[in-house]
């Protein structure tokens, strides 16, 4: 899952958080989150048990809650009020209508199968 949201140690593309105001709102905003790989992987380090091969509902839960941190100490606003538009891994990028662009074959590989392990795991649960 590290690898996902970090890529390998030494990748050159960061981790991007696109957030956009709601369609409702008259005023449009945009904000972007932009967090490098060794970052990410100290965020990660910080929530999750390196005994375990799996990472529980709670160290998920609290890496997006040191994400909103991270995010608001940044930008000074609380995010959960906007929309996430866009994620920007150094193996993929997904959009809020469900595209999924990949930055290469290689990453393409690696980026399905998680998500098989992450489906095996949802469905045989």
């Amino acid at each position: 899952m590290a690898a996902m949201w970090a890529g390998q140690a030494g990748a050159s593309r960061g981790v991007a958080l696109e957030y956009r105001t709601p369609e409702t709102v008259a005023a449009p905003l945009t904000v972007t989150l932009e967090l490098p790989c060794d970052q990410m992987r100290l965020i990660w380090a910080s929530v999750h048990d390196a005994t375990l091969p799996e990472m529980s509902r709670e160290e998920m839960d609290r890496f997006h809650r040191v994400l909103a941190a991270e995010a608001n100490s940044a930008v000074g606003l609380p995010l959960g009020a906007l929309d996430l538009s866009r994620l920007v891994t150094p193996l993929a990028t997904v959009y809020a209508d469900g595209r999924i662009r990949f930055s290469s074959g290689e990453a393409m590989d690696r980026c399905l199968s998680f998500l098989r392990q992450l489906a095996r795991e949802f469905f045989d649960a």
